[in-house]
């Protein structure tokens, strides 16, 4: 059974790694990355007062399901911020939405059928960061279905998961304000 699981694994993600679009589906990942960020109420203030820890903020948003993936898996933790196709793409994305003329590139990816196109998109590159983490998993310890499931599920929404991280780096974190289900349970 292990067989055909990695089988069917290597099959997918292969399939998954000849799609031609993938820089277009991590440019839809930041896209909604940088539009999460935008609704957050203090995100302008800081944005122009420390416009560096903003975009730290911003960058390890995009990146930080790999990050915990390589965790859990004993790779190297720190492997996106050696890609700088994807951190200027990175700095791109996060000047035309928090510094461009008159919000227009947020209003126009909030338009709902730009933000429709956008957001599939984003599932694509989900479901492919669910294969790699699983098969990244599964490399590292074939015998258990837990080390092939938590890098699938780190890897495909580690954003979420670091929500207090990313807070602290733009130095807008309070404990009472925020409402996280590991830092308060809802009972």
């Amino acid at each position: 059974m292990d067989g055909e699981v990695h089988s069917l694994y290597t099959t997918a993600l292969n399939e998954f790694a000849r799609i031609p679009i993938f820089p277009y589906l991590q440019l839809c990942h930041m896209v909604l990355c940088a539009m999460k960020l935008r609704k957050e109420q203090e995100i302008m203030q800081i944005t122009r007062t420390f416009p560096l820890a903003s975009f730290v903020s911003f960058y390890f948003t995009t990146v930080s399901g790999t990050i915990l993936a390589n965790f859990f898996t004993g790779n190297r933790i720190f492997q996106p911020l050696e890609s700088s196709d994807k951190l200027l793409m990175a700095l791109l994305i996060w000047y035309l939405f928090f510094w461009g003329p008159a919000d227009k590139v947020m209003s126009v990816a909030s338009w709902k059928p730009v933000k429709i196109i956008i957001t599939s998109m984003k599932m694509m590159k989900t479901a492919k960061d669910v294969l790699i983490g699983s098969k990244l998993g599964y490399t590292a310890n074939p015998s258990s279905i837990i080390a092939t499931v938590l890098p699938a599920a780190s890897k495909s929404c580690g954003g979420s998961m670091f929500g207090p991280i990313h807070r602290m780096l733009r130095g807008s974190f309070k404990i009472e304000d925020y409402k996280h289900e590991l830092l308060k349970p809802s009972l």
